[in-house]
């Protein structure tokens, strides 16, 4: 996914919990991995940052930190 007004291009996963996106940013900000919400909650956000990462790593290891991430909270199938 693109999303041209936040300036990144994303990955977005299906997971038992909702849909959570690992943004990519363009220029030196670091990767987010965000949980997008389906019903806004009590404070109104639509978005949850669960963790963020420098971008210091090599796409194999923002993959395997992104999975152990997930697969250890229980998001994955």
């Amino acid at each position: 996914m693109h999303n041209a007004d936040a300036n990144y291009t994303g990955i977005r996963f299906d997971t038992k919990v909702g849909p959570v996106v690992l943004e990519i940013p363009t220029g030196d900000r670091p990767y987010r991995l965000v949980h997008e919400l389906i019903e806004p909650d009590e404070q109104g956000r639509t978005e949850v940052e669960m963790r963020r990462f420098p971008q210091i790593y090599k796409p194999r290891g923002i993959a395997h930190i992104t999975s152990e991430f997930l697969r250890s909270r229980g998001f994955l199938k």
